[in-house]
């Protein structure tokens, strides 16, 4: 949950016992966070943490998460936070995305920069 509140407060130190209550206060809250959550310009190795703790990692290995909510013994317990786990991993999904995009668009910017640079030495 807390990984939640950190996405939907843009802060790496919020957590579900200091900003849960705004955030989860009713069922229109939560939905109006998720919708103006847009987790661009997060940081990369971050973003790729909690997606690996919500789902695997590049090894297969279970993520902490998916590793107590797959657990025999807590699934009553953890039913009840499986929407919030997808919650969290379509929004880390969407960073890691949107985070790639950039640098895309950026390798891009500079290679026209380059390209415009050769032409110009071309043509003198």
């Amino acid at each position: 949950m807390d990984g939640i509140c950190k996405f939907l407060m843009n802060d790496k130190n919020a957590t579900y016992a200091n900003n849960g209550d705004d955030i989860f206060a009713s069922a229109e809250a939560y939905s109006k966070k998720i919708k103006d959550c847009t987790p661009t310009d997060r940081d990369r190795v971050w973003l790729q943490d909690m997606a690996k703790s919500v789902n695997m990692g590049g090894k297969g290995d279970k993520g902490d998460l998916l590793r107590e909510v797959s657990e025999p013994a807590n699934i009553n317990d953890m039913v009840h936070f499986f929407p919030h786990f997808k919650v969290l991993f379509k929004l880390a999904q969407l960073g890691m995305t949107l985070t790639k995009q950039t640098s895309l668009e950026n390798k891009l910017k500079t290679a026209q920069k380059n390209m415009d640079s050769s032409k110009v030495q071309l043509e003198a």
